[in-house]
């Protein structure tokens, strides 16, 4: 008896504690048993665990707040950063002439230099203020006079940065530039509304005109700049030929004339000048010839002789001339002892190259030329009528064709000249039906006084209308003074 006492005291021992611990769990006696059992156990867990998270809201709160808070102060220390990189690295620039035309060489190879496309693509102020050089400025559609501005595009873009020029001459200059081909410029970086735009802005190089610092006549040239590290004196060479040997031998082998003065500096003598262009000179019919300064190539003239110390290159297939330096011109040689001994002509040449007349038609050859571009006419078809009985109108004529040929790159058609008496007749179809026939795009006419613009321009415009021609005439100072028949009378009423 005491035994089975005991042993049913155990049993009701053992039901107990497993009743306090979970009166739902049961020993599981097959396997859907034992499922059961689990997923009651994990649903328990999880009330267990939303019980929890209920009684302790505000904890979690607090966990939210403080993640969001550190987000925060993530983000403004990337934003203090990137403003910070911005400041700093903008280049700071030490004081710089107001005027581009005072820059130095040296004072322009220390700007920053941006392709056009990448100062388009800007959105900060980074660049605001800040003189640069710009490149890869390729065309544009259209013009301002009145601002001096060029809207340019950048290669492989489709939008328009403007460009306002410095001066009247520069926004010329870049006009005919542009059209020629990609042009360099140096500028001042304005941005507003999110845009930038270039200002105070000059001509630096151009690979079709000459190449150029500035359009002073003080200054050197970009050309002569980029060459004055040049270690050889301008009158060493290493062998001398004439002008005849040196043709005779690239005709009958071209590769083995370039092999042969390869490297070396070679003194060419009684070369003959067949043509001027822009940037270059032309011998031997078609064979370029490319001076180390500009004045050398300005200096001489069709039909020229010349001797010039240079290097002989390939050029496209062919040979050329290049890095020349002009030793002596056989022509300006001539003219200057003929100067010497009439003194009087010496005299004359220096008042007329030195006289206000001489350098309005300098200053109106620019305006002529600018503005027949604008139009879309021909540059290469204009030509100056004057009173060859007015030396004022002839030196503003022979200043006007010189600047043309010299500077803005165009040698005008041909040179008409009138007398008193064929004023007086008032009868110019001959010279009108000469224009109309070869196509003559504006005629610069430096009147001697307001009377004869008076007398003349009333009958070259009855005249024209009469004869079907529709160039353009243009006064002393190269404004566009073309009148239709109802201003004329209008005006002459």
């Amino acid at each position: 008896m005491p035994n089975q006492k005991h042993d049913a005291t155990e049993e009701a021992i053992f039901q107990s504690k497993n009743t306090s611990q979970s009166p739902n769990h049961q020993i599981p006696t097959n396997l859907a048993e034992a499922s059961q059992t689990n997923a009651d156990l994990s649903k328990q867990y999880d009330d267990s665990q939303d019980a929890t998270a209920a009684k302790s809201p505000e904890k979690n709160t607090k966990k939210r707040k403080l993640h969001i808070s550190w987000i925060f102060c993530a983000i403004l220390l990337v934003v203090l950063i990137v403003v910070a990189y911005q400041y700093l690295s903008q280049p700071a620039q030490s004081p710089l002439p107001e005027n581009p035309h005072e820059f130095t060489q040296d004072q322009i190879n220390a700007l920053p230099t941006y392709d056009l496309s990448e100062i388009d693509g800007l959105s900060s102020k980074k660049l605001d203020g800040q003189w640069v050089v710009v490149t890869g400025v390729h065309s544009f559609n259209g013009a301002d006079n009145a601002t001096m501005m060029i809207p340019a595009l950048a290669i492989g873009t489709s939008t328009y940065t403007e460009i306002y020029y410095y001066s009247d001459k520069d926004f010329a200059l870049g006009c005919l530039a542009l059209a020629l081909d990609e042009t360099t410029v140096l500028g001042k970086c304005s941005y507003a509304n999110q845009n930038y735009s270039i200002i105070d802005a000059i001509l630096l190089k151009n690979d079709t005109l000459e190449p150029m610092l500035t359009l002073d006549s003080n200054t050197a040239s970009g050309n002569e700049a980029s060459n004055n590290s040049f270690s050889l004196p301008d009158d060493y060479y290493d062998v001398s030929i004439t002008d005849d040997q040196l043709i005779e031998e690239a005709n009958a082998n071209t590769a083995r004339t370039i092999n042969a003065y390869m490297g070396k500096r070679v003194k060419i003598t009684d070369l003959q000048i067949t043509s001027i262009e822009t940037d270059k000179a032309r011998f031997d019919l078609l064979q370029p010839i490319y001076f180390r300064n500009s004045e050398d190539l300005y200096s001489i003239s069709k039909g020229s002789r010349i001797t010039v110390i240079g290097s002989v290159t390939e050029d496209y297939g062919s040979y050329c001339i290049t890095d020349a330096v002009l030793v002596t011109d056989e022509n300006k040689s001539t003219a200057q002892q003929n100067i010497s001994d009439n003194p009087s002509v010496s005299a004359n040449s220096d008042i007329q190259a030195n006289s206000a007349a001489y350098e309005a038609g300098q200053a109106a050859a620019w305006k002529v030329y600018n503005t027949i571009f604008q139009y879309g006419y021909d540059c290469n078809k204009v030509v100056t009528l004057n009173n060859s009985d007015s030396q004022q109108a002839t030196d503003m004529a022979d200043g006007f064709y010189d600047e043309a040929v010299l500077m803005v790159g165009y040698t005008p058609y041909n040179t008409y000249t009138y007398n008193t008496s064929i004023l007086s007749g008032c009868d110019f179809t001959v010279f009108l039906m000469q224009w109309k026939e070869a196509g003559v795009t504006g005629v610069y006419i430096p009147f001697a006084s307001p009377e004869e613009r008076d007398t003349l321009l009333p009958a070259l415009t009855i005249q024209a209308n009469q004869l079907g021609y529709d160039g353009r005439f243009f006064d002393g100072e190269g404004n566009d003074i073309t009148m239709t028949m109802d201003e004329l009378e209008a005006a002459y009423s």
